[in-house]
């Protein structure tokens, strides 16, 4: 491959990083499961929610996440949606993070 950095580390077919299923869990963390079978917990920490999503510092929004179209997503209505890309989520489940999300860490 020919990318540079931590996207180096992303599987040659894409699709293997899509969000299939989400398991909300206590403390603002859920449990991702991608299309290649990687499954471990995230964790978020609800400081990083602020502006048109500040919402999801309520736990009741945070737990309506789900599997939008291969991300991690929050649909706040009105057209709004929060999302992490599976891609992102993959490579922080893979240890490799390049610090341009709002994950606090990673649970195995």
């Amino acid at each position: 491959m020919s990318e540079r950095g931590v996207h180096r580390h992303l599987p040659r077919d894409l699709r293997d990083t899509d969000v299939v299923a989400v398991a909300v869990l206590p403390d603002f963390r859920v449990r991702v499961t991608h299309r290649d079978g990687t499954s471990v917990v995230h964790r978020f920490d609800p400081a990083d929610f602020h502006g048109d999503f500040i919402e999801l510092r309520d736990p009741a929004t945070f737990a309506t996440v789900q599997p939008i179209d291969g991300t991690l997503a929050w649909d706040l209505g009105g057209g709004l949606v929060y999302d992490r890309g599976g891609d992102a989520l993959w490579l922080h489940a893979h240890g490799h993070c390049d610090g341009s999300h709002d994950l606090d860490r990673v649970e195995r």
